[in-house]
């Protein structure tokens, strides 16, 4: 009895300290229940609708809710240091203070950076990243980055996984773009020899060629199947949607000019044959085994055909923009020039532009707009002796021309020199003169197998100053004439069929 009274006294301190721990926990548990409390809102966008789909979630914690379709929430909070996260997609992540209060109301701003990384794919949109391995989008700014004659070959090298390339070296000849590499199913076309990705200029199927670089805002190359779905077969090779530029609502009005000038040179050097060393090549062939040139080198005529038919070559390009826009009415209208000399003599490129891109609000339920785009491409080219293959498989022993009155028939004989003073090599050793052979070219319309100039020039400029003064007087006095629009619109389409008419 006395062993269990002794064994009571010694844990009597430890239970009632047990007690007392327990006693403060469940004090504290009721203090913190007590505390707890319900807050509730709407969540709204600028003008005033309800957002459903918003997270709201208690920082610090993994308590949350979401919004319902009217933008209403629920959610309980311990404490007044309560902190609420509000984030949805496109809209920027706000965070608010719960305090004392029982009701957190918020609308949210929308986050422009996000809204941009919204990639229009065919009659929807896609999130870009849901599309990183399928779509490459390049800027204005990037396009511009290295002068170019177009928005394909500004495109070389911007976009991940595209290959660009021209199939010659002429000015303005044709360039083959490949989306999906050499394994890709490829048909003929006519120009290029395999067909390209399909391009779809703000929203209508077009020619990328036709359009100056600097009048481009972005271009998205889309790779994905289910992105090219509803362009079927024509997508098969990719697909490439251009957006151009547009004014912007309650812009002032704006002009800008750029230009550039630069000098093209060819930075591979052609070693090419002289006389003495053609003719002991030319000595030691079996063919020529009747026909050996014993002459002496020093006597002939070196001509180096390359250096005959090459040079330098000038690049220029002129664009002028004016846009500006009220709350019911933008519009951009630009003019560009581009002209490029080719190294090869007499070979040149020169592109004209005129593009004009409105919209009006009539009331608040109407919008009309057009987005005309006129460009007229001159091709001069040569082939034949006077191209660059010609010249250089030409034999070098002989002279260029020589048109003196006073040579004799006997000297006329001797230097090969046939109609309008042009000569032909000596010795049988060639045929053709690649100098002339250029000269001649040029009164050619177009080389063969080029297309035509898209448009004749003449015919459209004798319609579009009707066009330019009323898109300038549209933007500098941020109204249409007397308001009527829909006679502005009329105007224009006349001009577009007329262009295309001719």
């Amino acid at each position: 009895m006395e062993k269990t009274e002794k064994r009571a006294r010694r844990l009597l301190p430890a239970m009632k300290k047990n007690l007392a721990l327990f006693t403060a926990s469940l004090l504290l548990s009721i203090t913190a229940l007590a505390q707890e409390r319900t807050i509730s809102g709407t969540i709204t966008d600028a003008t005033g609708l309800g957002l459903p789909g918003v997270n709201v979630v208690v920082k610090g914690s993994t308590n949350g809710v979401i919004t319902d379709v009217k933008g209403n929430y629920s959610i309980k909070v311990a404490g007044d240091d309560a902190v609420l996260i509000f984030s949805s997609i496109g809209y920027k992540k706000t965070e608010i203070a719960v305090g004392n209060q029982t009701s957190v109301n918020l609308s949210m701003k929308e986050d422009v950076t996000e809204m941009d990384q919204v990639v229009v794919i065919g009659y929807g949109v896609q999130k870009k990243s849901d599309l990183t391995g399928a779509v490459a989008s390049v800027t204005n700014d990037q396009l511009l980055k290295t002068p170019s004659t177009g928005a394909v070959q500004a495109l070389q090298g911007k976009a991940a996984g595209v290959q660009v390339f021209n199939s010659s070296g002429m000015p303005g000849a044709a360039i083959t773009v490949r989306v999906r590499g050499i394994n890709s199913i490829t048909k003929k076309d006519e120009w290029s020899g395999v067909s390209g990705p399909i391009y779809i200029i703000d929203g209508i199927p077009g020619d990328i060629n036709s359009i100056n670089q600097n009048d481009i805002e972005r271009i998205e190359v889309l790779k994905d199947a289910s992105a090219q779905a509803i362009y079927g077969s024509s997508g098969g090779n990719g697909v490439i949607i251009v957006t151009t530029k547009q004014g912007a609502k309650n812009q002032k009005t704006k002009v800008e000019f750029s230009m550039y000038r630069g000098v093209q040179t060819n930075d591979i050097s052609v070693d090419m044959c002289n006389t003495k060393e053609f003719i002991q090549i030319y000595n030691t062939l079996d063919v020529t085994k009747g026909s050996r040139i014993t002459a002496n080198p020093d006597t002939l005529p070196s001509t180096n055909w390359w250096n005959e038919i090459s040079n330098n070559a000038v690049m220029e390009e002129y664009n002028l923009s004016v846009s500006g826009g009220t709350e019911n009415m933008t519009a951009l209208f630009s003019l560009g020039y581009l002209n490029q000399d080719g190294v090869v003599e007499k070979t040149n490129y020169q592109r004209f532009n005129v593009r004009s891109n409105t919209s009006y609000n009539i009331g608040k339920r109407v919008k009309i707009g057009e987005n005309i785009s006129l460009a007229a491409t001159r091709y001069r080219g040569n082939d034949g002796y006077g191209s660059p293959m010609g010249a250089i498989n030409q034999s070098p022993i002989s002279y260029v021309r020589d048109t003196t009155s006073g040579l004799t028939a006997q000297q006329i004989k001797a230097k090969n020199i046939g109609f309008d003073g042009w000569a032909q090599p000596l010795f049988n050793t060639g045929t053709g003169n690649p100098v002339a052979g250029y000269i001649t070219t040029i009164t050619k319309k177009a080389p063969t197998g080029w297309p035509e100039t898209y448009l004749p020039i003449s015919s459209c400029l004798k319609a579009l100053p009707t066009t330019i003064i009323l898109d300038l007087i549209s933007i500098f006095t941020k109204k249409t004439i007397l308001n009527h629009t829909i006679i502005l619109l009329l105007l224009k389409t006349t001009l577009l069929f007329r262009c295309t008419e001719n």
